[in-house]
């Protein structure tokens, strides 16, 4: 047990590193191909990722799940895995070339069916370096893997930035992901010293189905079902839609995607060791989700209470997606506090269920978008937080039964990081009544910094169990540095 915590501590300063880096970085090569590309380019790249994203579940087939929830490793199950890996891969690469032109026709986008049979050779390379990082995550060997991530996204960027600067237009974002999907699977095969090795192993092969299956209809739900939004928008609103509406959604996720999903890379292996432990299980859930609530939410609500910053960071030409991210910002909350509700449900072994929220959200969101779609990209996005706020409290009723606590425990747990976090909205929402600003930029300083004084100072401040451990921990490991005056943090008086 204690081996497993000390993994846990060793890793979170990686992927802190790695996840402190990774979003301002692409935030910025977001916010430079903003610049250079229109956003029907975008709106091009969206469609092909919709089906990109679906295929991509698929070559994976729940491998990289289950070798790191397995008990035990042997090899005829890695290689079992590995070749399933890429049989799968290879398939799905053939169906989206046979597909590109019939989604081209759907789209009436020449180019949206070229884009997805391009991206879709990502399926084939990917295939290869699945097993060698599942294994790395497996180990906790999160340094590793935060290298490779930022070796990606710096290849990416190095790659799309000089083409885009060159009128490659849609195709300098389908060249660049090729490449930086190349370098992942190369560092994660160099680093797990693995080779990928074939052979077939019918028990094996029957256990990675039965997990596979389940986990893999799952995955399909889920990114029908999250990608609806943009097959539906993109055929009734128009390709210019579809890009306003991506580059808002993406904005809203950061937080979700760069935060809540590395904690839980962290959280999965340690729960599938610990989860026989009830007690143990059940108070690094609700750490986990605090931990969450506390990095998360500060950063939503000031997207909720900033549709500034859309116009100043992306150009006026992005004005029309300030209102969709603001809807959505809501809805992420819910959807950052729900990825650990998932990772319980996986660790646990219960994959029909959760196949069923999968079902559910799509089963809510169809009919929303819909409705939706007669106001527009707003209305669309409306109808995306209120499903995940639906899948949200369903997913915690499970949880709880699983982990067998109360739903008020849950909320009693997360208190302190409600208050503070309604103290910095009422804050701000005062700032901008009665101190209200002209200048898009200024107006946004201003919030940001009356914000961060009041989250600091409670932060500081706080009693809570949770956060003091989160503040300590911070502390020793500033302490550690000499930079900029840091080292006087050893002065400070440690609980």
């Amino acid at each position: 047990m204690q081996d497993i915590a000390q993994k846990a501590r060793k890793a979170i300063p990686w992927l802190a590193f790695s996840q402190s880096f990774r979003p301002v970085w692409d935030f910025l090569v977001g916010l430079t191909l903003a610049r250079l590309l229109s956003p029907k380019e975008f709106g091009i790249i969206g469609m092909g990722t919709l089906f990109y994203a679906t295929a991509t579940v698929v070559s994976n087939f729940g491998i990289s799940m289950k070798l790191v929830q397995a008990s035990q490793l042997e090899e005829k199950f890695i290689r079992t895995a590995q070749t399933v890996s890429s049989v799968a891969s290879v398939l799905v690469v053939a169906v989206l070339i046979l597909l590109s032109s019939s989604i081209s026709n759907f789209f009436d986008e020449p180019l949206a069916g070229q884009v997805l049979a391009c991206l879709g050779i990502n399926c084939f390379i990917s295939g290869f370096g699945i097993v060698s990082g599942s294994i790395l995550i497996r180990h906790m060997q999160f340094k590793q893997t935060s290298f490779i991530e930022i070796a990606s996204s710096v290849t990416y960027a190095l790659v799309a930035i000089p083409l885009a600067i060159n009128s490659f237009g849609v195709w300098s974002l389908v060249f660049a992901a090729n490449i930086s999907v190349l370098t992942g699977t190369i560092g994660n095969c160099l680093v797990a010293r693995y080779l990928p090795k074939y052979s077939w192993d019918r028990r094996a092969a029957k256990e990675i189905m039965q997990f596979g299956g389940c986990m893999t209809v799952s995955s399909i739900l889920n990114q029908v079902a999250r990608n609806i939004d943009y097959l539906l928008t993109g055929r009734f609103l128009g390709v210019q839609a579809v890009g306003l509406y991506k580059r808002a959604y993406d904005l809203a996720v950061i937080p979700k995607e760069k935060i809540a999903d590395v904690l839980n890379q962290v959280f999965l292996p340690m729960l599938c060791e610990i989860k026989e432990d009830g007690h143990r299980a059940r108070g690094t859930f609700f750490k986990m989700v605090k931990v969450t609530a506390l990095l998360c939410l500060p950063i939503l609500l000031g997207l909720l209470t900033t549709p500034e910053v859309v116009n100043v960071l992306y150009g006026q030409k992005w004005t029309s997606a300030a209102k969709p991210s603001q809807i959505m910002a809501l809805g992420a909350i819910f959807y950052c506090l729900s990825s650990a509700q998932g990772t319980v449900i996986i660790a646990y072994g219960k994959t029909r269920h959760y196949l069923f929220v999968q079902m559910l959200y799509s089963i809510l969101l169809i009919p929303l978008m819909i409705l939706g779609l007669n106001f527009g990209i707003e209305g669309v996005s409306f109808g995306v937080t209120t499903s995940l706020i639906a899948v949200w409290a369903y997913s915690l009723i499970l949880c709880s039964k699983i982990l067998k606590f109360s739903i008020l425990s849950y909320f009693m747990n997360l208190r302190s990081v409600i208050v503070s976090n309604v103290c910095i909205l009422v804050t701000v929402l005062l700032l901008n009544q009665f101190f209200p600003i002209a200048s898009d930029f200024g107006s946004i300083i201003s919030k940001l910094t009356c914000g961060s004084i009041v989250y600091l100072i409670l932060f500081i401040y706080s009693n809570d169990d949770v956060v003091r451990e989160v503040r300590d921990y911070i502390l020793i490991n500033l302490s550690r540095y000499k930079i900029l005056g840091l080292h006087y943090l050893k002065f400070w008086k440690i609980n």
